[in-house]
């Protein structure tokens, strides 16, 4: 899964640049926060790992891990997409206003 995530990361960070430059908001400070937080990322990743190894739980908590930032990857690529101006199918708009409205409820 640690594959898919790189894929995902790159992906994003692609379709962010596209996005900003057909939006005219491209900014080098703007990419290069970008990169330090897909560095976080797997940062945390690592640490899941870690924490797997001390408390012998296999790989459950780096899948975990995983999971979260390559879903949450994903809802980013599709938001690049929709600031690009592609159309999306509106299922998939109301599932992604969902999921923000529920992690802003949450904070």
């Amino acid at each position: 899964m640690i594959p898919m995530l790189l894929v995902a990361v790159i992906i994003d960070y692609i379709t962010g640049l596209i996005a900003g430059m057909i939006n005219g908001e491209l900014s080098s400070e703007v990419g290069f926060k970008g990169i330090l937080r897909k560095i976080i990322i797997f940062s945390i990743v690592v640490a899941a790992h870690f924490i797997d190894v001390v408390l012998s739980t296999g790989e459950m908590i780096r899948n975990a891990t995983v999971i979260f930032y390559l879903c949450n990857e994903i809802l980013s690529i599709l938001e690049n997409a929709g600031k690009a101006g592609l159309p999306l199918p509106p299922s998939i708009l109301e599932k992604i206003q969902a999921l923000k409205n529920r992690s802003n409820n949450k904070e």
